[in-house]
């Protein structure tokens, strides 16, 4: 049987005699810690609520992925599948329970950032209150003032920014929340002996697994606690840890066998340690990337967004800072197996905020983008411990003893309460970058002119805006025709060139990359310069033979140049290279019919491109429009319903389906098609109203 827990953290001073709560304390009282911890939680973050989507929420909201817009019906392919999906089609990945947050979330309140920013703020508010409940229970002796700081430090801790206003990191929050629990639960069975607890704790762990493999680190910091804070023997904690283990090999199996294979690789200028690198270049990087880690901890300036190449470098053991990080580092692993042969907290700050940034140093795993700030949100608890301890020690204070009003610990409450307050003025001023991709990628560039990454996110989003504006150029004359908005025009031609800027620096920077050639032979290509459009269009083929949209853009530059034969050569290269890229086989099509006036072969392009990507209304849209100019209205509906079942949110398509069936009599289609129009039309006016209160 499991050991009584017991604290054996050395205490850095003399515990303070306890003192019984009375058995009428009020829940408030109570539990003030915890809730004052929750509510700074939110005073914090609270502005960070009202922001819009920013980087990478696609991978799960924002109308990125299609499982989690389908609500509770895609739970069980949530469950069945990688998470994400690449370009190709391809998929890796497995966060299934993240994605039912998000299925959840979808069913009940739509797609909202405001609703995502709220939860994953609420997420983290609960996650420090936990980890102040197992804080408490570590560390007994030294009181729950001392607990408090420690969370106090790490609530505000602007490296936490990310995970918390970046929507997509909810996978981040999810991981620790469930190892967290999976700690509270093992205590809660060391105290009690309740065998529900033992059975509920493997649950949890695997929940944390399914969210993310953040978790990794917690093989090591779970038996490295209960090693250190109670009595319980060797074999027992093995006996712990076992079922973790177990958990994780079912997992292992079941992607082994029921998933396809993973495909995720990294470029170059994502991580340029995920090839084969040398033993020097990698290790002198990662002390490098550990190094800046521990300079975001004292000094949290300034934050980026991403920390791929350039802006981190490869290095070899020439650069300073990658020797000043290996001498730090291993002094610190030193000082904390010293401090921990004694068992003091010190000890066990510095092992749990180590093995954490290890973890993500790339030296046993690569990362994406070499170096992150959510790669620092776990190591940051350990961070947090550190500080306060060394304060106190440097200080001479019994923090047991601590309180508040006392003026034996006015310099130590000062300090503590000065580090505070600058950590949350910079963690609300970081959380006011994070409102929007705009002022995000805007903000961030100044740091970050040496990114690949961020010149390419930057280009595509000015791009966008573009592409939006020129469109919105185009109105109607209110005589059936079409006129142009020369102001909106112009203004969108200035944005292309903007954006070429940024392409154009991102393929300097990493010239084997064909998308930032072809992104910028797109911005020229909406300009009208065609030709010279063409040439970094080939230019990114010639780098990747078989790149589906580069040879996709190809075909539409000789299109416009009227060179029909090549621009239909170019199409079916990009459906041999990506046999699921349906905009290749739709402009193909229209090629056919365009040249050689084939209806049938144009249909069955279509028909293959169907088959190929069953998910697509493209295909159905094209051939209802075939068919229609065939004069065939019969086969033209039947068309449009398919693409209607596929994409049920077309409200015109579902009018015009709604007007043929009762021209044709068929008086239940007609029904069925119209009351589907008419919610959808509310439903949509319902949204806009929504945005423009937004938007005020």
């Amino acid at each position: 049987m499991a050991q009584k827990p017991k604290s054996a953290a050395k205490p850095e001073a003399k515990p303070a005699a306890k003192s019984k709560k009375p058995a009428h304390q009020g829940f408030f009282k109570r539990n003030s810690f915890a809730i004052g911890l929750f509510v700074i939680a939110f005073i914090v973050f609270a502005n960070g609520i009202g922001n819009d989507y920013a980087l990478d929420d696609e991978f799960y909201t924002a109308g990125g992925n299609q499982l989690t817009q389908k609500g509770l019906k895609g739970i069980p392919e949530i469950f069945k599948s990688h998470t994400f999906r690449n370009n190709d089609g391809t998929t890796y990945s497995y966060r299934p329970v993240v994605l039912l947050t998000f299925a959840l979330e979808t069913q009940i309140f739509g797609e909202d950032p405001q609703v995502s920013h709220f939860f994953n703020v609420l997420l983290y508010a609960l996650t420090i209150v936990l980890i102040f409940s197992i804080l408490r229970k570590w560390f007994v002796t030294q009181g729950d003032w001392f607990s408090f700081f420690i969370c106090l430090i790490f609530l505000v801790h602007p490296l936490h920014t990310e995970v918390v206003d970046n929507i997509k990191c909810r996978d981040e929050l999810l991981a620790i929340l469930f190892m967290l629990l999976t700690i509270h639960t093992i205590w809660k069975h060391l105290e009690t002996k309740k065998i529900y607890w033992l059975i509920l704790y493997p649950f949890l762990f695997w929940a944390g697994m399914l969210s993310k493999h953040t978790a990794v680190p917690f093989y090591v910091l779970i038996p490295l606690a209960l090693w250190f804070f109670t009595d319980t023997k060797i074999w027992k904690i093995l006996l712990y840890i076992a079922p973790l283990l177990i958990t994780t090999m079912i997992t292992s199996f079941f992607q082994k066998h029921n998933l396809e294979a993973e495909a995720r690789t990294y470029l170059p200028f994502e991580n340029p340690l995920a090839g084969h690198p040398g033993f020097g270049q990698l290790t002198a990087t990662s002390f490098y990337v550990m190094g800046r880690y521990l300079l975001l901890h004292f000094i949290p300036y300034p934050l980026v967004y991403y920390y791929g190449s350039y802006y981190v470098p490869d290095v070899t053991w020439s650069n300073p800072l990658a020797i000043a990080s290996l001498v730090i580092h291993l002094a610190l692993g030193v000082w904390a197996l010293m401090e921990l042969r004694k068992k003091s907290v010190l000890g066990f700050g510095l092992l749990f905020y180590l093995i954490n940034i290890g973890a993500y140093s790339n030296l046993l795993q690569r990362a994406p983008g070499i170096m992150a700030e959510r790669y620092t949100y776990a190591a940051s608890l350990g961070f947090a411990i550190v500080i306060i301890v060394l304060i106190a020690r440097w200080m001479k204070v019994n923090v047991a003893d601590f309180k508040w009003r006392s003026e034996d610990f006015k310099r130590f409450r000062f300090a503590i309460v000065a580090i505070a307050l600058l950590l949350s003025i910079r963690t609300v001023w970081r959380t006011e970058d994070w409102e929007n991709k705009e002022t995000l990628y805007g903000g961030d560039m100044e740091n970050l002119t040496e990114s690949v990454k961020a010149n390419m996110l930057y280009g595509a989003l000015i791009s966008k805006n573009a592409l939006e504006l020129n469109f919105q150029s185009r109105v109607s004359d209110g005589r059936g025709g079409v006129r142009l908005d020369k102001v909106k025009q112009d203004s969108a031609m200035l944005r292309f060139k903007e954006a070429r800027g940024y392409y154009q620096k991102a393929a300097e920077l990493a010239p084997y990359y064909h998308t930032a050639w072809s992104n910028l032979g797109t911005a020229y290509f909406f300009t009208g310069e065609t030709r010279i459009a063409l040439s970094y269009f080939l230019k990114g083929i010639s780098i990747k033979d078989d790149y589906a949209e580069g040879w996709f853009n190809v075909g539409m530059a000789y299109d416009k140049l009227e060179m029909s034969d090549s621009a239909i050569y170019s199409f079916n290269r990009c459906i041999k290279a990506d046999s699921t890229y349906v905009s290749g086989y739709e402009q193909l099509s229209r090629m056919i019919m365009q040249k050689e006036k084939d209806p049938e072969k144009a249909l069955n392009i279509l028909r293959l491109a169907a088959r190929k990507k069953p998910d697509s209304e493209i295909p159905w849209n094209n051939m209802a429009s075939i068919y229609l100019q065939l004069k065939d209205t019969a086969q033209s509906a039947a068309a449009m319903e398919r693409a209607a079942e596929i994409n049920p949110n077309n409200i015109q398509r579902l009018y015009n389906l709604a007007q043929y069936y009762r021209s044709k009599g068929n008086t239940e289609k007609f029904n069925y098609y119209y009351s589907q129009a008419e919610a959808g039309k509310k439903k949509m006016e319902k949204e806009q109203k929504k945005n423009k209160e937004r938007g005020r």
